[in-house]
């Protein structure tokens, strides 16, 4: 993986993703939990979308170039366990209610790099993983829809058997 003059192999990359996928674990992320993602983009970025994703929590992404309104909008309606992000973003929030974990505060980064770096399976989640996920948008949310089926039920039709 390059990013600028930033270079890591994939098996750096993953070791990274697995040391702070297990931080967040250790936090109380897994499935059914939120955990927002607001950094530039860089290698670091795509390590912290790899560790939430590896967590079994669901990503927001934050996009720091929206107005901080909006950031704040979005979190205090997605209710993340936690913004991952670094001290240099997190002025641009506009959310002090949720809590982050700083990828640059030297005690976060000792702490996450002496974590495993194998890979995180379901005996290291809060709960295991499960295919269903739940979508997050930024807009107002639309009227009552009428009920349907759930998205995890799979189609009974012979083509999936």
């Amino acid at each position: 993986m390059e990013w600028g003059d930033e270079c890591l192999t994939y098996e750096e990359a993953e070791a990274r993703a697995n040391r702070l996928a297990r931080y967040l674990i250790g936090r109380g992320a897994g499935p059914e939990a939120v955990v927002a993602v607001a950094m530039p983009r860089s290698l670091d970025m795509a390590i912290a979308v790899l560790a939430v994703l590896k967590s079994g929590a669901t990503y927001l992404p934050i996009d720091t170039a929206y107005p901080p309104s909006r950031i704040g909008f979005m979190l205090r309606d997605a209710r993340p366990l936690a913004v991952v992000t670094t001290n240099r973003t997190l002025g641009e929030l506009g959310c002090d209610e949720v809590p982050t974990v700083l990828l640059d505060d030297p005690d976060t980064a000792d702490t996450i790099a002496a974590l495993s770096g194998s890979d995180v399976t379901d005996a290291d989640r809060v709960h295991p993983l499960h295919p269903c996920t739940r979508p997050i948008s930024s807009t107002p949310p639309a009227p009552p829809a009428p009920p349907r089926e759930s998205p995890c039920r799979m189609p009974e039709s012979r083509a999936w058997r």
